[in-house]
C-alpha cells in the first residue's frame, strides 16, 4: 500500500489490519481512500489529556495576581500544573526542610558556607542547622510550599550560600560555589532560583550561570536587587539567557519603590513579578504564615511558573523557556511607575496561565 499511495509508515496495527501513515498529500490521501481494499481513510487529529484545574481560594496577594492578566485581584490562585517531577534549586541561606510545606519534596542539597563560617562544626552540611535567618525557607515557600507556593509539588534542593550564625551575608566565592553544585549535579527537567546578591557581584558569578543556562541547560532566576538603582551594577545580572526578576505591588500593579530595576544602555532586569507583602511559611513559627517583601520574593514566583512549565514541556532546553517566558508567560504593558531613569525597564509581567495555550500543553 505504502508503494502504490506512498506516505511514511508511523503505525502499524496488525489486529486492526490497518496503519498510520504521514507525509500524505491530500491527493494520495484521495487516491488511497478509493483504493478497493482500504474501508476507510481519516486525518490524525490531536487528542490532549484531560486535566482539572484546581482553585486555590485567598491564597495571598501574590499567587492571587499570578493567574489573572490584569487587575482587580480575584482572592483566588487557579492552577492546572503544580510542577510535579520538576527539580526546583534553591540558592540561598538554607532552607528549614522540616517545615511542612515541604513534606515528602525534598531532594539532595548542598551547602557552600562562606570562609570563615565554614569553620563552624559541620559547616558543609546542608542539613544541619540548616537556616539561621529564616529567609531561604520563605523564598523557597514561595516557589514549592504546598499552600504559599505556586508549583506545589515540585521537588525542593536546598543549596546554602550564607554562614553561620545568624546573618544572611554570601561571598563571591559561596556563590560561585553553589551554582556549580547545580550544573555540575543538578538533574533535570529543574530550574534554579537564585535571591542573593550584592552590588558589585563578581564575574565568577556571571560565568557560573551562563555555565548552568548554556552548558547545563538549567532554567537561572535571580532576584534583580532591592537598592532601587541600575540592577546592571551587579554583575551576576549579566548572564545569557538568565532571569533577573524585579518586584512589583500586586494591588496596584507598581514597581516597588526598593526593586532595582534595568536600562537600555545596560539591560539587565528581564521582567517583574508580585514581590510586595507576600505571604511565606515562617521558620520560627512552624504552622503560621508571614508577608515578606523584595525581589528575593519575585524571583521565586517565576522559578514556580517555570517549573509548571517543565512539568509539561520536560525536555525542553534553556533557550526554549527563555522564548516561552516572553511568549506565553508574560503580560505585557502593565507595570506602572516605570518613569525617568526607569522608563526603558521591560514591561513585561509574570503570568502563570497563557502559557497553556502553547501546543505542548
Amino acid at each position: 500500500m505504502l508503494k502504490k499511495h506512498g506516505g511514511t509508515l508511523t503505525f502499524l496495527y496488525e489486529n486492526l489490519r490497518g496503519y498510520a501513515v504521514d507525509n500524505l498529500s491530500a491527493a494520495a490521501a484521495d487516491s488511497l481512500s478509493r483504493d478497493p481494499a482500504v474501508e476507510y481513510v481519516e486525518p490524525n487529529r490531536i487528542a490532549e489529556v484531560s486535566v482539572t484545574a484546581i482553585t486555590q481560594f485567598n491564597p495571598g496577594n501574590g499567587l492571587d495576581r499570578l493567574d489573572q492578566a490584569y487587575l482587580p485581584l480575584d482572592q483566588s490562585f487557579t492552577y492546572a500544573y503544580d510542577g510535579t517531577g520538576v527539580n526546583v534549586y534553591i540558592i540561598d541561606s538554607g532552607v528549614d526542610t522540616t517545615v511542612g510545606e515541604f513534606s515528602g519534596r525534598v531532594g539532595v542539597g548542598k551547602a557552600c558556607v562562606p570562609y570563615p563560617y565554614n569553620t563552624f562544626p559541620r559547616g558543609n552540611d546542608p542539613y544541619y542547622d540548616v537556616e539561621q535567618i529564616g529567609h531561604g525557607t520563605a523564598v523557597a515557600s514561595v516557589a514549592v510550599g504546598t499552600t504559599y507556593g505556586v508549583a506545589k509539588k515540585a521537588i525542593l534542593h536546598s543549596v546554602r550560600v550564607s554562614g553561620n550564625p545568624g546573618h544572611g551575608l554570601s561571598t563571591d566565592a559561596a556563590m560561585t560555589c553553589g551554582i556549580n553544585w547545580v550544573a555540575t549535579f543538578g538533574v533535570r527537567p529543574a530550574v534554579a532560583s537564585m535571591s542573593v546578591g550584592g552590588i558589585p557581584s563578581s564575574f565568577s558569578v556571571r560565568d557560573a550561570i551562563n555555565n548552568v543556562t548554556v552548558t547545563a541547560n538549567f532554567p537561572f532566576v535571580k532576584a534583580a536587587g532591592n537598592d532601587s538603582t541600575n540592577a546592571y551594577l551587579d554583575r551576576g545580572n549579566r548572564a545569557t539567557l538568565e532571569w533577573v526578576v524585579g518586584a512589583t505591588n500586586p494591588s496596584n500593579d507598581f514597581i516597588a519603590s526598593f526593586s532595582n530595576y534595568g536600562v537600555s544602555s545596560a539591560p539587565s532586569v528581564n521582567m517583574f513579578a508580585p514581590g510586595v507583602s507576600i505571604r511565606a511559611a515562617d521558620r520560627y513559627n512552624p504552622g503560621f504564615s508571614q508577608l515578606v517583601s523584595g525581589t528575593s520574593f519575585a524571583a521565586p514566583m517565576v522559578a514556580g511558573v517555570i517549573a509548571q512549565y517543565l512539568q509539561v514541556s520536560p525536555t525542553a532546553t534553556t533557550q526554549v523557556v527563555f522564548d516561552a517566558m516572553n511568549n506565553y508567560m508574560t503580560t505585557y504593558g502593565i507595570v506602572q511607575g516605570l518613569v525617568g531613569v526607569k522608563a526603558t525597564t521591560p514591561n513585561k509581567m509574570l503570568h502563570s496561565v497563557l502559557w497553556c495555550a502553547i501546543p505542548a500543553c
